[in-house]
C-alpha cells in the first residue's frame, strides 16, 4: 500500500484494505459490462425499428403535383392502410412517415382551405365569450 492506495488500484479503507482481491474486482467489472450490454440489446429488441430505412436515399423538400398525384391514386386504388408500404405501392422515393402527414394536413378530401364564413366566425365569437380560452 502506498498513501492510501493499493497497488492494483483500489481505494484503501481505514484499515488499509479494499476487502475485495484484484480478481474478484474485474470479474465485478466483467458482471457490469454484461448486464450493460445486456440492457442494450433489451433495448434494441424493445424500440421500433427506424420507419424510414437510412441505407436508401429518400427524397426530402417539398412535394411535387406529380408525387401528391400518385400518392392520391395510391390512396383511391389500395385504400389507408400501412403507411410504412404506401411509398413502395405509389412508386414515391418518400419515407411512409412523410406520405401520411402529406396526406393528412394537405391532400385529404375533406380539408377545408380558406376563410371562415360568416355563420363560422359567429359561432366562434359565441363559443369564445362563453369558454373563454380554454383549451379542452
Amino acid at each position: 500500500m502506498i498513501d492510501g492506495f493499493l497497488w492494483w488500484g483500489g481505494e484503501a479503507n481505514r484499515n488499509g484494505s479494499t476487502g475485495k482481491h484484484p480478481n474478484q474486482l474485474k470479474r465485478r467489472n466483467l458482471r457490469e459490462r454484461e448486464r450493460e450490454r445486456e440492457r442494450e440489446r433489451e433495448k434494441e429488441r424493445m424500440g421500433r425499428s427506424p420507419s424510414c430505412d437510412e441505407k436508401y436515399e429518400l427524397k426530402k423538400g417539398p412535394w411535387t403535383p406529380e408525387e401528391d398525384q400518385k400518392l392520391v391514386d395510391c390512396i383511391q386504388k389500395h385504400g389507408l392502410g400501412s403507411w410504412s408500404a404506401f411509398p413502395k405501392l405509389a412508386g414515391l422515393n418518400r419515407c411512409g412517415k412523410s406520405c401520411r402527414l402529406r396526406w393528412t394536413n394537405y391532400l385529404r378530401p375533406d380539408i377545408k382551405r380558406g376563410k371562415f364564413s360568416q355563420e363560422e366566425e359567429q359561432t366562434i365569437l359565441h363559443f369564445h365569450s362563453i369558454l373563454g380560452n380554454k383549451y379542452f
